[in-house]
C-alpha cells in the first residue's frame, strides 16, 4: 500500500509503508509527518497509522552478541612452543636446498676470439702484406687455444670458434705468399727483360772510347 505523505501543507510525495519506515529510520521523515491513502477520512500523523510511536530506531537493530566468557589458563595447560635455535645435525652434513641449482656456462677461451677476428682481418689486408703477418698471427693463436681447450677437459668452451680462426688464419696467410710471389715474379720478369733490350756492337766497330778525342787533340782538320 503507498501513502501520500506530507509536511507543512505540502506534499512529499507518494511512498510505500517500507520506504516510510525506512525515512523514518533514516530521518527522512518525521513522527508528525502526515500521511493519507485511498479509504481514510483524513490526514494522519505516520505514528498513529503505522502504529510506530513505540518504535525507535535503536529497536529495529539486531540485539549484541553474547559477552565473551572469560578464563584463566595455568600454565601447566598452555602448549611448549618449539625451540627458536634450530635443532643440531647428527650426520655432521649441512641441511639440502629445495632450490634449484642454476646452470652456469662454460667460459670461452680468449685466444679462440683472438684467432678468429685475426683470421677474418688477415682476409681483406691479404693485398698489402699486412695480411701475411696477421694470418701468421691467427694461426699461432689458434693453436694454442685449441691445446688449452683439449687439456680443460671439458671446463673451456670454444673449440669450434678456434677452428674457424684457424682456417680463416690459413686462408689468409696462403694468399699473402701467393701474392708476394706473384709480385716478386713480375719484378724479376721486369728486369729480365729491361737487361735484353742492350744493342750488341759487332767486332770492329769502333766504340764510344775510340770516337771520343783525348784531351789536347785538335778535332779540326
Amino acid at each position: 500500500m503507498e501513502y501520500h505523505v506530507g509536511r507543512n501543507n505540502q506534499q512529499l510525495g507518494q511512498f510505500t509503508e517500507e520506504a516510510i519506515r525506512e525515512g523514518l529510520f533514516n530521518g527522512q521523515f518525521l513522527k508528525t509527518d502526515l500521511v493519507w491513502t485511498e479509504g481514510m477520512e483524513g490526514w494522519k500523523p505516520v505514528a498513529e497509522v503505522l502504529a510506530i510511536e513505540s518504535e525507535s530506531p535503536a529497536s529495529a537493530l539486531p540485539p549484541p552478541p553474547p559477552p565473551l566468557e572469560t578464563f584463566s589458563e595455568s600454565p601447566s595447560s598452555s602448549t611448549a612452543l618449539p625451540p627458536a635455535v634450530p635443532p643440531s645435525y647428527s650426520s655432521g652434513a649441512a641441511p639440502t636446498s629445495n632450490f634449484p641449482t642454476l646452470a652456469v656456462g662454460k667460459p670461452t677461451s680468449g685466444l679462440a676470439i683472438a684467432s678468429l677476428i685475426l683470421g677474418i682481418t688477415s682476409l681483406p689486408t691479404t693485398f698489402c702484406y699486412l695480411g701475411l703477418f696477421i694470418g701468421i698471427a691467427g694461426i699461432i693463436c689458434g693453436h694454442i687455444a685449441s691445446g688449452a681447450i683439449k687439456r680443460s677437459n671439458g671446463t673451456i668452451d670454444g673449440k669450434g670458434i678456434a677452428l674457424a680462426g684457424l682456417i680463416l688464419s690459413y686462408i689468409g696467410t696462403l694468399i699473402s705468399l701467393l701474392f708476394i710471389a706473384i709480385v716478386a715474379f713480375a719484378i724479376i720478369v721486369a728486369d729480365s727483360d729491361n737487361s735484353s733490350t742492350k744493342v750488341a756492337i759487332p767486332e770492329g766497330w769502333p766504340t764510344h772510347a775510340d770516337t771520343t778525342p783525348s784531351e789536347g787533340t785538335d778535332v779540326n782538320p
